[in-house]
């Protein structure tokens, strides 16, 4: 594989001028693919969490997502991070699920820090865990590109990458013995192409998938809640089911002509900015818990676009709607605990002083984003996320947070 990987590299670097396109092959361990494929990432938001978290570990303080809602034809996901030269993207196709993330080996490739591989080259904590992020979108689609730069090449890097499904022609590209035992799979194949950029400051990279798969597409369409509005809900024996129209959904469009069949139901306007966008999210839900019931279900209240979009602000490293946990101060709607995972017994209420905070008290340092604590920023589709969690009994009258 390193013979492979070093060849790939030479036959790139020197296709540079020529802009002859260069092919590689896929290939991955089958336990991997599997858990790839048909195991951790059957939401588009799983996906998608995978693609910010890389963009966090590269150093980007902007990821700018973009749906093609209500369509979802295709999605871009672009970030101003470190990108990628031609050693590391020659790594990550040779190594699907070798991450060099948490090893020395990572700040040749100028993927971690230089003294301390946990951390990415600006400092930051690095979050991407088992080194298939990338992949992981082969729930979402078998065809995508990515488009890297590094800052100070004077070109960009363009792979074109088709993945095969895993059960696809598995048996003939399989090199072992024992199906299932870690042999190597041929999972698509890549043509990468070098091209000049204008702007030699630039870096960043961009994804780009295309043809979403129609299980997608589906999905982020909410096709099956759809189909039985409209359908009256007829269960088995004629019995009606009641199937609730959603309080705010991204609109419903026919599949075969792309055409708007229904309107969206969007809990903000079209002059708002993307910050008040999300806010107002939020506090639509807010106002479901004041004039419905008591624990809304998700389902009810969002469609799946809109819930994608909150799972999204839960599992990102963005900042708090209101403020971090650790900045939480001495009030008395808030009652806060000492919790001690190692150490056997029960929590214990934590006392502040008048002006302290819990960071103070405790020297906690969350969220680590490097000395210059580095901002990062998600929109999608122009809708700013932020991590939908608020400390305040006011927030929800009659609660009290503890």
């Amino acid at each position: 594989m390193k013979t492979e990987e070093q060849k790939l590299i030479s036959e790139i670097t020197k296709n540079q001028q020529s802009g002859k396109v260069s092919i590689a092959k896929l290939r991955t361990d089958d336990r991997v693919l599997a858990r790839i494929t048909d195991g951790i990432y059957r939401q588009p938001a799983s996906a998608l969490r995978e693609l910010i978290s890389n963009a966090y570990d590269a150093d980007a303080t902007n990821v700018i997502i973009q749906t093609d809602a209500p369509r979802f034809r295709h999605i871009t996901v672009r970030d101003d991070g470190n990108g990628m030269d031609v050693a590391a993207l020659a790594r990550l196709i040779h190594h699907i699920g070798g991450s060099v993330k948490r090893r020395v080996e990572g700040a040749t490739l100028g993927i971690t820090g230089k003294r301390d591989p946990s951390l990415s080259p600006k400092g930051r904590r690095l979050i991407g865990k088992i080194g298939i992020g990338l992949f992981s979108v082969s729930q979402l689609t078998r065809h995508f590109q990515i488009v890297t730069k590094v800052k100070g090449n004077p070109y960009r890097l363009i792979a074109e990458v088709i993945l095969r499904t895993y059960t696809e022609d598995t048996p003939r590209n399989m090199t072992g013995s024992k199906p299932g035992a870690g042999d190597v799979v041929e999972t698509g194949t890549v043509r990468i192409i070098s091209a000049p950029a204008d702007d030699a400051s630039a870096h960043g990279t961009e994804v780009i998938l295309m043809d979403l798969r129609p299980q997608a597409r589906d999905v982020l369409q909410s096709k099956e809640m759809w189909d039985l509005i409209d359908s009256g809900a007829i269960g088995i024996g004629g019995e009606k089911l009641y199937v609730r129209h959603p309080s705010y959904h991204i609109g419903q469009v026919d599949g075969s002509t792309d055409k708007v069949t229904r309107k969206p139901s969007l809990p903000w306007h079209d002059e708002d900015e993307p910050e008040v966008r999300f806010r107002s999210l939020y506090q639509s839900l807010i106002d479901e818990i004041n004039t419905t019931e008591q624990n809304p279900r998700l389902e009810t209240a969002l469609d799946n676009y809109l819930r994608t979009l909150w799972t999204l602000s839960l599992s990102a490293p963005v900042d708090y709607i209101e403020c971090h946990p650790f900045d939480l101060a001495k009030s008395p709607e808030i009652d806060l605990y000492l919790l001690k995972p190692r150490i056997r017994g029960q929590a214990k209420p934590l006392a502040l002083s008048a002006s302290e905070k819990v960071r103070e008290k405790l020297g906690l340092h969350a969220p680590e984003r490097g000395p210059s604590r580095i901002p990062f920023c998600v929109l999608i589709d122009d809708v700013q996320l932020l991590r939908s969690i608020r400390f305040f009994a006011s927030a929800i009258p009659g609660w009290r947070i503890t």
